[in-house]
């Protein structure tokens, strides 16, 4: 992502970087960049849609084949956002019907990279993203 700031007309380059899709034991990378201006205060989401039924295989209740993306990380102005930050987001699954009707306690909120149903991922951060960075280590 070439991100362009509000208090400079410098670019940042920015990305959002591979993101893996899994089905049927192919492994296939993505890398994305958008350019955005960013504020001092930011949400990006991510929506995952159009994922079906078909493309969870189960035997006996065992899913032996997915298709599901992991976040494995986001850059932003250099500063590198592995899993353990992007975890800081949340993670709103969209179950499908039928598993909503077989299993109670469903979590409506997920801290994960890894997204299994359609569903919005969000994170929140502040810019200067370095200082948001270090004020977020665990």
């Amino acid at each position: 992502m070439n991100i362009a700031r509000n208090k400079t007309t410098k670019s940042k380059q920015c990305l959002l970087r591979t993101i893996k899709q899994l089905f049927e034991k192919s492994n296939t990378s993505v890398v994305l960049s958008y350019k955005l201006q960013l504020k001092e205060n930011n949400k990006l989401q991510i929506c995952l849609q159009n994922k079906t039924n078909d493309q969870t295989v189960q035997d006996n209740g065992k899913i032996i084949k997915d298709q599901y993306i992991i976040l494995e990380d986001i850059e932003i102005d250099d500063v590198l956002l592995q899993p353990a930050m992007i975890m800081k987001g949340t993670y709103q699954p969209l179950y499908p019907s039928n598993l909503k009707e077989s299993e109670q306690n469903l979590p409506e909120q997920l801290h994960t990279n890894q997204f299994n149903f359609n569903g919005i991922y969000s994170l929140c951060f502040t810019m200067p993203i370095h200082v948001w960075f270090f004020q977020h280590l665990d």
